[in-house]
């Protein structure tokens, strides 16, 4: 009777855990059906902060909007589109029938297993007067008991929740990352065409004073923009960092293959 009550008891605790994904999953959809509105006021198109202020004006959390972008904005061009928000919907079609399944499979044992205990529990019933000892017995030789059981329920729903604090924060750092990557691939874009401008003025014998001004004047914002975000990184890690000599030229996609020394070439050649 008592195992039969602490597998009951497991599989309820089993469908809380089923009935707690399927609230994310909605909250989820929630989320997806808030950008379909979102969408369809813009036109199929919304950009980063567009997707912001509607989003938080819904009580949804910066974290939320950025990991969103990051998974789903495949191209970079920080908007989303009806075709990355359909891949959004099938994602989140696809969680949901998974879940779905692994719920049917834990379902089906455990109302396997109940059936064929009837007759054990009629014969605990029968052997109850010879007292409690073997009942005692019973249990413990079952497995983890139900009070062992929720105390690591607990423990692995605080680990749950610590894990995902830690995913949300990962994933805001991965979207700056990506969108300080994507901007620097921009900039090397604009320098490599003045770099071929200088070069193909100077086959052609023109002047190459402006594409030259041009370069030098985009390099110096680089470099400005290195040691304001150096600075910046150590004024909000002041506590944690170590004190470091001043850096002569901070580290950039530049200084090995970046316009800085084929302008130095090109001035040679002219």
């Amino acid at each position: 009777m008592s195992q039969q009550r602490t597998e009951m008891e497991m599989t309820d605790l089993i469908k809380k855990g089923c009935n707690k994904a399927l609230m994310k999953l909605r909250l989820k959809k929630t989320t997806v059906d808030d950008i379909s509105d979102s969408l369809r006021q813009a036109g199929g198109k919304l950009s980063l902060d567009e997707l912001r202020q509607d989003l938080k004006g819904k009580g949804h959390t910066e974290a939320e909007i950025q990991a969103i972008f990051a998974k789903y904005d495949q191209d970079g061009d920080q908007e989303l589109t009806e075709h990355e928000h359909q891949q959004m919907k099938d994602d989140l079609e696809k969680e949901r029938e998974d879940l779905d399944l692994e719920r049917n499979s834990m379902s089906r044992p455990s109302t396997g297993r109940s059936f064929p205990r009837t007759q054990d529990d009629s014969e605990e019933d029968d052997d109850e007067d010879s007292g409690h000892s073997s009942r005692r017995r019973g249990s413990s030789s079952g497995g983890v008991s139900y009070e062992e059981f929720q105390v690591l329920v607990r423990r692995v729903d605080r680990m749950e929740h610590s894990i995902g604090s830690i995913v949300s924060k990962i994933d805001a750092v991965i979207v700056k990352l990506e969108t300080m990557e994507r901007a620097k691939v921009k900039r090397r874009d604009v320098l490599g065409r003045l770099l071929d401008g200088v070069m193909e003025d100077e086959r052609l014998g023109r002047d190459t004073d402006g594409h030259r001004e041009q370069m030098e004047r985009l390099v110096r914002e680089e470099l400005e923009r290195w040691e304001s975000d150096d600075m910046a990184s150590q004024v909000s890690h002041v506590q944690a960092a170590t004190p470091v000599g001043p850096r002569v030229r901070p580290p950039s996609s530049l200084s090995t293959d970046g316009p800085e020394s084929s302008i130095t070439l090109s001035s040679g050649h002219v």
